[in-house]
This record gives C-alpha cells, sequence and structure tokens, in this order.
C-alpha cells in the first residue's frame, strides 16, 4: 500500500512540474544544481532532458540515487551553506524543499548565488 501512494505522490509531483520539464528542455548543455532533489535526476533523464552536469546536494547520504553517470555529481551538504564558488551553475532548482528547512530566506539567498 505504501509503495502505491508514494506512486501517486511522485505521479502528480511529475504533473505539476511539467512546465519545469519544459524549460529544462529550452536550457539544454547547462549547469545544472538540483538542491535537495533526491531522485530528480532520474526523471530528468528519463525525459531526456540534456545538461553538460547535474550536481545532486542533499544534506542526507543516504539519499544519494544509484546513478553510474560521469554528468551527475553528489554532495552532501546543506542548502544553507552550500560548498560552492558563486556563479557556478546555469540552473538551480529547489523543488518541495524550503519547507523543509530552519531557516529559508537564508536558502534562497545561497541558491541565488549558485
Amino acid at each position: 500500500m505504501k509503495n502505491w501512494i508514494a506512486h501517486l505522490l511522485y505521479l502528480a509531483r511529475n504533473f505539476l512540474c511539467r512546465d519545469l520539464f519544459r524549460i529544462l528542455k529550452q536550457q539544454p548543455n547547462s549547469r545544472v544544481l538540483d538542491v535537495g532533489g533526491w531522485d530528480f535526476y532520474l526523471m530528468a533523464r528519463h525525459r531526456n532532458i540534456r545538461f553538460d552536469s547535474w550536481t545532486c546536494l542533499d544534506i542526507d547520504a543516504e539519499r544519494r540515487p544509484p546513478v553510474q553517470d560521469e554528468h551527475f555529481h553528489f554532495v552532501r551538504a546543506d542548502g544553507c551553506r552550500m560548498p560552492f564558488a558563486d556563479s557556478q551553475f546555469d540552473t538551480v532548482l529547489n523543488l518541495q524543499v524550503l519547507e523543509h528547512v530552519f531557516d529559508p530566506l537564508r536558502m534562497v539567498h545561497e541558491v541565488a548565488a549558485s
């Protein structure tokens, strides 16, 4: 039963993100930072989104998706204290994360600088 509910929630997320997928397809060969994205990379690959690199930043190392792709990088870090220099990414995603963060404005500032 639990897997069925999770499947429905992912279908709803992907439906709501259809415009995001369209926009990502219009920005090929970009450097993507996905803050707290966990497995969103897998859905982007499934939808044939092209990019030069995809960096998934998550505070929980156990959420690293099982990915064997030289263009995928997983960084264990706090989204409020990102270990990147400014302006390293062309596209920054932050989906369904801010509501879980103690200081969401700080994360927004970090994302803006990325």
